[in-house]
C-alpha cells in the first residue's frame, strides 16, 4: 500500500466513524416518540398511528426511485438508482417486492386482533 492509499484509507475510515457517530445525534433518534418507542410499551393506538404513517411514507418508495432514474443526468448516480430499484423490486422475484407484504392480509387480522 502506498502512502497515498494509506492516507485515503485513513481519511475514509475517519469519515465513516464520523458518520456512524452522527447517527445517534440525528433528529430521527432524538425525539419524544422514539424515546417512548425504545423505553416502554406503547398504547395500541400510538402503534397504529405510527404504522399508518410509516406505510404512507414508504408505500411509494419504488415509484420515487424510478422517477429518480428518469430524472438523474449523472450516469453513476443513475446506476445506483437502478440498483436500488432492482432491490426494491425483489431482485426480479415478484414475491420479494418490498411492498408485496404490505398489501397482504394485515397481521392484526391474521392474529384475530380487533380494531376500534
Amino acid at each position: 500500500m502506498t502512502v497515498m492509499h494509506a492516507t485515503a484509507a485513513g481519511t475514509l475510515r475517519g469519515e465513516i466513524q464520523k458518520m456512524a457517530g452522527s447517527v445517534f445525534r440525528h433528529e430521527a433518534l432524538r425525539n419524544d416518540f422514539y424515546e417512548r418507542w425504545t423505553t416502554r410499551p406503547l398504547p395500541a393506538e400510538e402503534v397504529r398511528v405510527f404504522a399508518v404513517e410509516y406505510l404512507t411514507r414508504t408505500i411509494r418508495t419504488s415509484e420515487m426511485v424510478a422517477l429518480s432514474v428518469v430524472n438523474t443526468a449523472d450516469r453513476a448516480a443513475r446506476v445506483e438508482c437502478v440498483k436500488n430499484l432492482f432491490s426494491e423490486y425483489g431482485g426480479g422475484d415478484p414475491e420479494k417486492v418490498r411492498t408485496s407484504g404490505l398489501s397482504r392480509e394485515p397481521c392484526w387480522r391474521r392474529n384475530g386482533w380487533r380494531t376500534r
